[in-house]
């Protein structure tokens, strides 16, 4: 098909070039000015540091250890990525280099492989096959209506709301996940449900687990809501057996990779809060800041008139799908009515279902630590709602009518302005941080020292700022990544487990760190007990005060940018 269509090839070589260009050039050597190290685009100076130190760390002993947080086991993560990433370091691809550069390009062949299979499997026309793959890939929010409105430009529209192209651009696991979600949308168009077919899917729902966790909730409620809009009335016994199947699969995975019974000891995952994720977008200045409406949502709900507080919510609903879905906001409406005709099939009823199980898992709750992950619910359901985006645009096209190439013309044209926008933003050299040569230097030195914890200062926003103005005042270009953001950079490139670092992933997984924190910010010496390094930028050094406690740090090495020492015990 690619070597007969001359527009396929156009499409996704230039879809390959713009993701590729956000992610090959991460984790690589560069000089900028006088800055030389390893430069790191977007969200991986985080995320992919994250990956690297968990690979570096937290496989050494069982059970497996947090990589930020000394003597406590990594619980309730999904770690899958991690081990394979591991596997290819052990047979000579080093974790930088496969995470950045190998992956990215495994998974857009793979992913896009797949993605012309299911579409050929939904209607073999190719002219819906290039539609689905357009809007698949390039697709995002009505974000830039806020920002035209506002600024009258669409740039920096991308970081007004979450985008599902930045999510697939930027977070790994996400990306892997769409891989057996694909796959089983594919299944899911064959006719007969075979043993072969049960474990297949049920392999696919629990990869999906180990990738993330969202990812696998939304497999497995896609898998099972099929299975029950295709149960046989005559076979119910075969149809229970099936579905216990795939839920022994989920079980499982859940187990092998969440360690539920620890996970939950501290906290519940998510909590009830209906609304609280939607209503920013009538409520936040920077969005629609709908004042009066807000207003008489509190009113109406103080008054308890219910049906009203009922109507305002779901006007709220509808304002958030609207622009969080962009164009694929009329797919969902043209897939949602398709279902309640005689043209659905159970395909196209499990889809649906699954969507609206996203939008609810959003709807209703808040995810503990970092409240706004469970956004990454409603991604799932934004990618499954493409198909129906295709087809709709399929149905249009079909009519051969002036007025339905218009309405075309303009779901792509409002289907660009924020996808254009993440790749403007993301794509500027350099990036956005780097690790110093001098840095990156001292960790190899730290790494090959004997087994032990390591600890270095915490992020500080205050330094964040100082190193912004010392850049405004230079030549410009990235930041240092211990003044960038909270980051597990320390641990990523020394291979030592952390003694408190990156806080951020902490609160997600659900340490309780702040008796450490105290510790730490009060420069109380009792904590020197507890570790065997410390590191640190010359710009950004520890307190003197540490310098005086009853256990003596011993200098180990340094150099122009950074210095290690041993605590003496």
């Amino acid at each position: 098909m690619i070597k007969k269509y001359f527009w396929f090839i156009i499409l996704i070589a230039s879809v390959a070039v713009l993701y590729f260009i956000l992610n090959l050039p991460s984790g690589s050597y560069y000089c900028y000015s006088d800055k030389c190290g390893y430069y790191f685009w977007g969200s991986h100076s985080h995320d992919g540091i994250w990956h690297l130190s968990i690979v570096e760390n937290s496989f050494k002993k069982l059970p497996f250890q947090m990589p930020t947080y000394s003597g406590e086991i990594l619980k309730g993560y999904n770690y899958l990525y991690d081990v394979l990433l591991l596997f290819l370091s052990k047979i000579g691809i080093p974790p930088i280099i496969s995470y950045f550069k190998l992956m990215p390009i495994f998974w857009f062949a793979i992913f896009t492989y797949l993605l012309i299979v299911l579409a050929k499997k939904l209607n073999k026309n190719n002219i819906f096959v290039w539609f689905f793959l357009f809007f698949i890939y390039m697709a995002g929010s009505f974000s830039f209506f806020f920002t035209l409105v506002k600024d009258k430009t669409i740039w920096g529209s991308s970081g007004i709301l979450a985008q599902l192209v930045q999510h697939m651009l930027l977070n790994h696991q996400f990306s892997l996940s769409l891989i057996p979600l694909v796959y089983i949308l594919i299944k899911m168009r064959e006719k007969n449900i075979t043993f072969k077919w049960l474990t297949a899917a049920g392999i696919a729902v629990a990869i999906n687990m180990g990738l993330k966790f969202y990812g696998g909730i939304v497999s497995y409620i896609l898998v099972i809501s099929y299975l029950l809009f295709v149960i046989n009335k005559h076979s119910l016994r075969k149809s229970i057996v099936q579905i216990l199947i795939i839920s022994l699969f989920f079980i499982a995975s859940v187990f092998i990779f969440y360690n539920p019974t620890a996970a939950l000891k501290s906290r519940p995952v998510f909590i009830f809060s209906p609304f609280s994720f939607i209503h920013p977008i009538s409520e936040d200045p920077g969005l629609l800041n709908m004042q009066k409406l807000t207003y008489l949502r509190y009113v109406v709900q103080d008054t308890r008139q219910y049906w009203k507080l009922f109507l305002i919510e779901l006007f709220n609903l509808a304002l958030f799908l609207f622009f969080y879905f962009g164009v694929r906001f009329f797919g969902l409406i043209f897939g949602t009515i398709k279902t309640f005709t005689k043209k659905s099939t159970p395909f196209d009823r499990s889809v649906i279902l699954t969507v609206i199980a996203s939008i609810l898992f959003t709807t209703l709750f808040i995810q503990t630590g970092e409240w706004t992950n469970i956004v990454q619910f409603l991604y799932y359901g934004i990618f499954l709602s493409t198909v129906y985006l295709a087809e709709l645009t399929y149905f249009i096209i079909k009519k051969k009518k002036v007025i339905g190439y218009l309405i075309v013309g303009l779901l792509m044209l409002f289907s660009v302005p924020s996808t254009i926008d993440v790749f403007a933003l993301y794509a500027k050299f350099p990036g956005s941080a780097y690790l110093p040569k001098g840095e990156y230097e001292a960790l190899q030195v730290l790494k090959k020292l004997p087994d032990g914890i390591v600890y270095s200062p915490l992020y500080n926003q205050s330094e964040f700022h100082r190193q912004q103005i010392k850049q405004l005042k230079e030549k410009g270009g990235p930041l240092p990544l211990y003044a960038w953001e909270d980051t597990s950079y320390v641990t990523a490139f020394s291979g030592k487990q952390h003694y408190l670092a990156d806080l951020w992933m902490e609160r997600i997984i659900g340490i309780d760190y702040k008796k450490r924190l105290e510790k730490v910010i009060g420069d109380d010496c009792s904590f020197l007990k507890e570790i065997d390094y410390i590191y640190y930028n010359n710009d950004y050094q520890i307190s003197r005060r540490l310098f005086d406690c009853e256990n003596k740090l011993e200098f180990v090495y340094g150099n122009l940018t950074s210095r290690i020492y041993r605590v003496i015990k």
